[in-house]
């Protein structure tokens, strides 16, 4: 990923990521419990440019875990952006 982004002059790390995860959301890539690349490997490119540049994040809540089944990229000539499908579930968190 890092040889990706510094191909095409943007920051290793530009923040964003730490900011997410401060606000309580998490990465649905490290989550997926199916994906369609080795669990090994980073995820494929997601931009023309072969660079990973999209990321599905989600968070939970008081009211609701939310659970990551898969994720998925698919190839697409629609966009210079690859789709990410992913499989969410919602879970109700009972009050005691």
């Amino acid at each position: 990923i890092a040889k990706g982004v510094f191909s095409v002059g943007e920051p290793e790390d530009d923040g964003v990521a730490e900011l997410f995860e401060e606000a309580g959301f998490r990465c649905a890539y490290d989550m997926a419990k199916k994906r369609n690349w080795p669990v090994s490997k980073a995820p494929p490119f997601t931009h023309w440019t072969g660079t990973t540049v999209d990321y599905p994040y989600i968070r939970s809540s008081a009211k609701r875990r939310v659970g990551v089944d898969g994720v998925y990229i698919v190839n697409s000539g629609v966009s210079d952006h690859l789709p990410i499908v992913t499989d969410i579930t919602f879970t109700p968190i009972t009050q005691l």
